[in-house]
């Protein structure tokens, strides 16, 4: 019988799977391990998929790497020779510790960069499903009348895995918990260890599941409600749960023993720490197929977050009811060119809803229309924030891809057209297109002018746009406002296009309005047909 205590080889499942075919009940299980491996490698597919189209950017062809990397692992575990990719398990806890960080992390809402952020999740991805594959290659029979069997069963863990991840998961839970959930299940289907009761001898066992939970929940309960600010443990609180992730689970790795029950304490306590570590006074949480939402309340200001990244605030004071501020204050671009005495613009379309800040600097007399794809953003704008119902001209909102729905507005009907449309922290790629611009071109008086909102942790969108203009044969000018000690304003970037006498118009005497840079020869706009993503992703200005 194997040692349940000792690193089980692949050579002894191999030997182990053939001798199960003539016990029932070990057929049995040899079925419910290859199905528990495809599902774990399938969901934690989904799940990296998942992360990093939404903060990254829903970009053409993103999902192409998590998927080229879990192909991969497959190809590797049926190449025939399993022993060769023993020396890559060691690697597997380490896998597992980061994962788990990265987990913590986005909790905590630090913001990785894009390049960091794909890599490691992707070097997760490739350790961790490389383990499941190699177990399901272990349990293959030798007879070839039972390889259909086989096969379904892979297919049918997958599939599994993939629609729990895809379907259930935004009808459950409000965060991407299936993340460290899939994360626990890779573990389970690696070691096919028994989670209780533990196993023995391990001295040490209690002492470190006990601070595993102080670290990624006790910790971070107490020190995340004052989140989004960054408390100075906050940091400290973060790298303490990640070292001892790394430490825990090499010394069980070490013992070979009890990785799994490990790897559940952790995962609990990241569960647990969803429920009980919220930031703030958590008003909603809420996910869709569109992406997560969270409203909160902090420090007398309402704030609403879909992934990562802050899309409206309101004051909760009633005198400062109603005032815009972070990315809308007065003192930023955007906030500068509507709070002008004079405005010059009457008819205004914005894709784009967050909380319906812009609707603050209406006027008596002035529209504006509102294009927004989800209607629990709509929901949400009016149940939780100010703006819409506060509003002193005529506000309308349509839901709907704003292109499209744009295309039922009367030409040369607005003065201007706002691309204020967040996907987390990225502008949906088929707003930026040249046929996306001329299409709004249309719907723009003669003096009308574009803005687009191009403020981006990931991307640099604005050579994208400059080279739109030199194909489009317009002109175009960026603005930016700095950090500056204004409380409660944000820095943001904002580029304009559209043909001379709109500027002549609208940007008169605003100097922070800059000619837009010269792209260069090698930068193409993006067409309906062409998008590459992948080139603002690594550029930095």
């Amino acid at each position: 019988p194997r040692n349940p205590t000792r690193e089980v080889s692949l050579s002894d499942l191999l030997e182990s799977s053939d001798a199960s075919e003539a016990v029932p009940q070990g057929k049995a299980d040899s079925v419910g391990r290859v199905f528990l491996a495809a599902l774990a490698s399938s969901a934690l597919l989904t799940s990296v998929t998942n992360i990093l189209t939404i903060d990254v950017s829903p970009m053409p062809y993103l999902w192409v790497l998590p998927l080229t990397v879990y192909l991969l692992t497959w190809v590797q575990a049926f190449s025939g020779n399993l022993e060769a990719l023993e020396s890559r398990f060691r690697w597997h806890y380490r896998a597992l510790a980061l994962g788990a960080t990265l987990a913590l992390l986005a909790h905590f809402n630090f913001a990785l960069g894009p390049i960091p952020k794909l890599f490691l999740h992707l070097a997760v991805l490739y350790i961790l499903a490389l383990g499941c594959q190699v177990r399901v290659a272990a349990e293959a029979p030798q007879k070839q009348t039972q390889l259909t069997g086989f096969y379904l069963n892979i297919a049918a863990g997958g599939a599994v895995g993939t629609f729990l991840v895809a379907f259930g998961s935004p009808l459950i839970f409000s965060g991407l918990l299936e993340y460290p959930i899939s994360l626990f299940l890779a573990s389970r289907a690696f070691h096919q260890e028994s989670i209780w009761p533990p196993a023995k001898p391990d001295p040490y066992l209690f002492i470190r599941l006990s601070a595993l939970t102080f670290f990624f929940l006790g910790v971070p309960v107490v020190v995340g409600q004052n989140l989004p600010v960054m408390q100075e443990l906050l940091p400290a609180a973060a790298t303490g749960g990640a070292i001892y992730a790394f430490v825990a689970l090499a010394s069980s790795a070490r013992l070979e023993r009890n990785r799994d029950l490990t790897m559940f304490v952790i995962i609990a306590s990241l569960l647990l720490l969803h429920l009980f570590g919220q930031s703030g006074n958590v008003r909603l949480s809420l996910r869709n197929g569109y992406g997560m939402y969270r409203v909160f309340d902090q420090d007398g200001i309402r704030y609403l977050q879909m992934g990562t990244t802050q899309h409206g605030h309101a004051y909760l004071d009633p005198e400062k009811r109603g005032r815009p501020l972070m990315y809308y204050h007065s003192q930023t671009t955007i906030g500068e060119f509507f709070s002008r005495q004079d405005p010059t613009w009457n008819r205004v379309a914005v894709l784009g809803l967050g909380a319906g800040t812009l609707a603050a600097y209406l006027r008596p007399g002035m529209s504006m229309d509102f294009y927004e794809l989800d209607p629990d953003q709509l929901t949400i704008a009016r149940d939780w924030f100010p703006y819409l119902a506060m509003a002193s001209g005529t506000v309308r909102v349509t839901i709907g891809d704003g292109r499209l729905k744009m295309r039922d507005a009367q030409e040369s009907f607005y003065d201007l057209i706002l691309f204020d449309a967040f996907s987390s922290d990225a502008i949906p790629v088929h707003l930026l297109t040249l046929e996306a611009i001329r299409e709004a071109l249309t719907r723009l008086r003669p003096d009308g002018l574009l803005l687009y909102h191009v403020s981006s942790r990931n991307l640099t969108l604005a050579p994208i746009l400059a080279a739109a203009v030199r194909e489009l044969g317009l002109e175009g000018r960026v603005a930016r406002n700095p950090i500056s000690e204004i409380p409660n304003a944000l820095a943001t970037r904002w580029v304009a296009l559209g043909p001379p006498e709109a500027f002549a118009k609208h940007l008169a005497g605003l100097t922070r309005w800059q000619a837009l840079p010269v792209p260069s020869a090698k930068t193409q706009p993006w067409t309906d047909q062409f998008a590459n993503p992948w080139a603002a992703l690594l550029t930095w200005d």
